[in-house]
C-alpha cells in the first residue's frame, strides 16, 4: 500500500467510507433500522388499539343481544300465559252461558259481557306482545348483522395489516441483501486495486532489476574493452 500514489490513497479512503456508511452494522443504517421498527411498532400498536375499541363494541352488541333474547324469552313466556288464561276464559264463557246447566242469558247479554270485555283485553295484550316479539326479533336480526359486519371489518384489518407487515419485511430483507451485495462489490474492487498496485510494483521493480544488470553488464563491457587496450 505504501506504493499507492496519493489519489489512489484518497480514492481508497473514499470507498472505505463510502463502505461502512453502506454496512448493515454502521451507524446510519443502524438509524434507519430503528427508525423503521419504531414505526412499525407504532402501526402495530395503533393497529392493536383498533382492534381492542372493535373488540369491545362487539361484545357490547353481544350483551345488547343477550338482553333481547331473555325479553324475547320473558315475551315468549307471557304469550304461553295470555294464550292459556284466553283458553281458559273461553271455556269458562262456554260453560256459564250452556243451556245444559240451566242458565238463560239476559236478553241484553249482561252475563256475557264481562267475559267478552276480558277476552278482548287478553286478545289486545296478546297482539301488543306479538308486535312486540316482531319488534325483538328485528332487533336481533339488525344486531347480528351489525356484529357480522364488525368482525367482518376486523378479518379486514387483520389480513391488511398481515400483507402491510409481510411487505414491509420483504422489502427490509431485500434493502439488507442489497447492501451487502454492495459491500461485496466495494471490497472486490479494493481488493482488485491493490492486487493492480501490487502487480504494478512487482513490474516496477522486475524493470529495475533488469536496468541495474544491463547497466552492470555494459560496465563490466568497458572494462574488458579497457583493459584489452
Amino acid at each position: 500500500m505504501n506504493s499507492l500514489s496519493p489519489n489512489a490513497r484518497r480514492a481508497s479512503s473514499a470507498l472505505a467510507t463510502s463502505s461502512n456508511e453502506k454496512s448493515p452494522s454502521s451507524p446510519a443504517s443502524l438509524s434507519r433500522r430503528s427508525n423503521s421498527r419504531v414505526d412499525l411498532r407504532r402501526s402495530v400498536d395503533a393497529l392493536v388499539n383498533a382492534h381492542d375499541a372493535m373488540s369491545e363494541r362487539v361484545d357490547g352488541h353481544i350483551r345488547n343481544r343477550r338482553d333481547i333474547d331473555n325479553r324475547f324469552s320473558d315475551v315468549a313466556s307471557k304469550i304461553r300465559r295470555l294464550e292459556k288464561r284466553l283458553k281458559l276464559r273461553k271455556s269458562d264463557t262456554v260453560c256459564s252461558t250452556s243451556p245444559s246447566r240451566g242458565t238463560v242469558l239476559d236478553p241484553r247479554g249482561s252475563l256475557m259481557e264481562p267475559s267478552m270485555m276480558l277476552i278482548s283485553k287478553l286478545e289486545a295484550d296478546l297482539e301488543h306482545s306479538v308486535l312486540e316479539e316482531r319488534l325483538l326479533n328485528d332487533q336481533r336480526t339488525e344486531r347480528a348483522a351489525m356484529c357480522s359486519a364488525l368482525e367482518d371489518a376486523i378479518r379486514n384489518e387483520e389480513q391488511l395489516w398481515q400483507a402491510s407487515h409481510e411487505r414491509r419485511v420483504l422489502a427490509d430483507t431485500s434493502s439488507l441483501f442489497h447492501e451487502c451485495a454492495s459491500v461485496e462489490t466495494a471490497l472486490r474492487a479494493e481488493e482488485n486495486k491493490q492486487l493492480e498496485s501490487h502487480e504494478h510494483a512487482d513490474a516496477a521493480e522486475k524493470e529495475r532489476q533488469e536496468l541495474k544488470k544491463a547497466r552492470t553488464d555494459r560496465l563490466q563491457l568497458l572494462q574488458k574493452q579497457l583493459l584489452s587496450e
